[in-house]
């Protein structure tokens, strides 16, 4: 079985399965998830999915995914403590 990234499998990612290809799919993911307020998932993701392509050595995907990680504590309202850090909210 694949690794997953964030929740997606990087076999699947069109383009091909490097740090760029798997950060675009992770991003337009999340949008698609913030327009619905489905903001624990989008939390999950984004946490998962940064620290998943930081370990890839994809430094500035991982930091992208992470300074947009806080951008939608911000949006969820959601303080940023051990409850919510780097836990599966949903």
């Amino acid at each position: 079985m694949a690794q997953t990234v964030g929740a997606i499998d990087p076999s699947t990612v069109p383009g091909g399965s490097g740090g760029y290809e798997i950060h675009q799919k992770l991003r337009t993911k999340t949008v698609r998830l913030l327009k619905k307020e489905k903001y624990n998932e989008a939390i999950d993701i984004l946490y998962n999915g940064s620290v998943s392509l930081l370990d890839m050595n994809e430094q500035g995907s991982g930091c992208d995914l992470a300074v947009y990680l806080l951008e939608v504590y911000g949006l969820a309202k959601t303080p940023v403590d051990d409850t919510s850090r780097g836990t599966s909210l949903c």
